[in-house]
């Protein structure tokens, strides 16, 4: 792959990518509306993973969250 990339940097921008990416998914999940999904929506396990609307505020939360939680644990670009 890429030799002048250190490893450890390679899956700290993989792990923050694929936190990401989680995350709009997740998040994104609300606008689809099906059967099913609006079933499991209804339970605890439903309302504590996908939870029952969309909210462009809720992605930005996350994004801070996962954000915070990278500079906390040491992760940096240098």
């Amino acid at each position: 792959m890429h030799e002048f990339v250190p490893s450890g940097l390679k899956q700290g921008w993989a792990c923050l990518f694929a936190a990401l990416a989680a995350a709009a998914i997740i998040d994104g999940s609300g606008l689809v509306q099906t059967p099913t999904l609006d079933a499991f929506r209804v339970t605890l396990p439903g309302q504590l993973f996908l939870g029952s609307i969309f909210s462009r505020w809720n992605l930005c939360a996350n994004v801070l969250g996962i954000g915070s939680a990278a500079g906390f644990a040491g992760f940096s670009s240098s």
